[in-house]
């Protein structure tokens, strides 16, 4: 290459470099000079949700004046003490988590446009437990010889398409001394439509007598003769057997307990219990044998007097408690864990003669997901028993 085709090169890339205006350096005059616009974020709007809903949440509003690619962090400011909730993918646009607990749930989102981050913005997440509409499943009045109490319901499947739910029933008020019967009403349409009620046994001992729960082809029976209560059992292994005469499946006499509200939580006994010398009640846990059990209390650590527990869920259980409160609560098996989470009781409906403030004796069918419970008619003490759902 001659010298002057080197520096005639030379030039033009001065004079390129310069603006091709020689002016100088000082870029008068020349290209402007390019200044980048932060972005901003958006974070969506504010989501009111049932409890175990899965949330989704939304940044695709967030922009960028000039046009560059984002990218998203988001993270939690807060959730309701005792939250396990976790952001399925933290870095992309629209991530998801499962309200687990009834609160607020506030989580921060920055975009970045690969130079600089946006100004935070937060969204808040409102979860809360509420209940499907309150049905009566079956009155007082529709069965034949009793004339003012029905109670505790136990619903039982033998296969999935027929649901079978015994309860107990008395000729007088719940504290009458006189005999109890069990008896049963099935529905093969998930409980749309049940049966006329068929007397199963009849009770041959007096006060409250009812059945607790079925659990490994028995069906549990509380004796209670006014000083102490005893748990036996029938056989029921199929949807053709007639219970049999039960037999001893716990003296609790012999311990001087008391108990009540007995479900079963994993395959094992829960329930409550009380000395026969002290008023307050407290839960107790029992793995199953054959023929008998063994029973042992649990450590309830909150501040109101425990009632009655009804398992959810493998990890949750519903209390009904003394002070009448609901809660949810977590529980492994030999602890209640997290913060028990205060619960609306079902709403009122007159129309089908529910109290709308008690919720006794509920057993959840685990299938449909219905709860089964006992409301007294306004006014005269009767009951009957009732379900819903609890949409968590």
């Amino acid at each position: 290459m001659s010298k002057k085709c080197w520096l005639g090169m030379a030039c033009a890339i001065a004079l390129l470099a310069s603006g091709c205006g020689g002016g100088g350096g000082n870029n008068d005059g020349g290209d402007p000079v390019i200044v980048n616009t932060a972005p901003v974020a958006n974070a969506g709007t504010a989501q009111s949700v049932v409890t175990t809903s899965l949330v989704t949440l939304d940044a695709s509003a967030s922009t960028d004046a000039d046009g560059d690619a984002l990218t998203y962090a988001w993270t939690w400011v807060s959730v309701p003490a005792g939250s396990t909730a976790a952001l399925s993918d933290a870095t992309v646009v629209a991530p998801s988590f499962t309200a687990d607990l009834a609160g607020d749930y506030v989580l921060q989102l920055i975009v970045n446009d690969g130079t600089v981050n946006s100004t935070p913005v937060s969204v808040s997440i409102a979860a809360a437990s509420t209940w499907a509409p309150v049905e009566r499943v079956i009155d007082v009045a529709d069965v034949p010889g009793i004339s003012d109490w029905l109670g505790h319901p136990v619903p039982v499947r033998f296969d999935a398409n027929t649901l079978h739910l015994y309860f107990s029933g008395y000729y007088h008020k719940l504290y009458a001394t006189v005999p109890g019967a069990v008896f049963r009403i099935t529905s093969t349409d998930n409980g749309s439509t049940w049966s006329a009620p068929e007397r199963m046994t009849q009770l041959e001992s007096n006060y409250q007598n009812y059945p607790g729960t079925y659990v490994n082809g028995k069906l549990l029976l509380i004796w209670h003769d006014g000083f102490d209560s005893q748990l036996f059992h029938t056989d029921l292994p199929t949807a053709d057997t007639v219970p049999a005469v039960p037999t001893n499946y716990v003296n609790y006499a012999a311990s001087d307990w008391h108990v009540n509200n007995v479900s079963h939580w994993n395959g094992e006994l829960m329930g409550m219990w009380h000395q026969t010398a002290v008023s307050n009640w407290t839960p107790f846990v029992g793995t199953m044998g054959a023929s008998t059990t063994s029973l042992s209390t649990v450590a309830w650590p909150f501040a109101s007097t425990f009632f009655g527990p009804m398992p959810l869920s493998a990890d949750q259980v519903l209390v009904f408690a003394a002070n009448w409160d609901l809660y949810r609560v977590g529980f492994d098996g030999t602890a209640f864990t997290g913060t028990a989470q205060a619960l609306p009781f079902p709403d009122a409906n007159l129309g089908l003669n529910y109290a709308g403030t008690s919720l006794i004796s509920p057993a959840l069918d685990a299938a449909s997901g219905y709860i089964y419970f006992v409301g007294y008619t306004q006014g005269n003490g009767k009951s009957s028993i009732y379900r819903t759902k609890l949409q968590r």
